[in-house]
């Protein structure tokens, strides 16, 4: 039977939603698309027509990238909002993950659960600590803890 203990706070949880932010793709490509429409429509206006194509490329690059910043600015406000004020009561604090032969037991001091080893869709190695994901949920290793990730279910 092997044990892990560790602990999250609410960095964890802010580092673990930007990295999955950043991942997605669907999202990027929507904000990569809106930006590069966006100058495009200014490059109509007859200031902009008369640039060189060289101007006017650069000028879509800089506005995908404030863009894109603005957009990540914004995003996080509510981000950092939600991980203030919310309690995350279960999720905060110590977990013991415990590797049983029923399945991968998970205690807080709010609840035990436990995934069954039926559930689970890939246990791989990934040193130097072990990687288990099922369907609904992903226990991987973070700086100096392991990250609680909601895999897509």
């Amino acid at each position: 039977m092997t044990v892990h203990n560790y602990s999250l706070n609410r960095g964890d949880i802010l580092r673990t939603q930007l990295h999955m932010l950043s991942r997605n793709r669907v999202l990027i490509g929507f904000i990569v698309i809106a930006s590069t429409f966006t100058a495009l429509l200014d490059l109509r206006q007859p200031g902009m027509a008369a640039h060189p194509l060289a101007a006017k490329v650069l000028f879509v690059i800089f506005f995908d990238i404030v863009f894109i910043a603005i957009t990540g600015v914004v995003g996080l406000i509510p981000l950092g909002l939600m991980i203030v004020m919310r309690k995350h009561r279960g999720v905060l604090g110590e977990h013991t993950l415990e590797v049983t032969d029923a399945g991968l037991v998970e205690r807080t001091d709010v609840n035990e659960t436990i995934h069954r080893w039926q559930g689970f869709s890939q246990a791989g190695k990934d040193a130097p600590v072990s990687l288990f994901v099922c369907h609904r949920y992903q226990h991987s290793p973070g700086a100096d803890a392991f990250v609680f990730v909601r895999a897509g279910s």
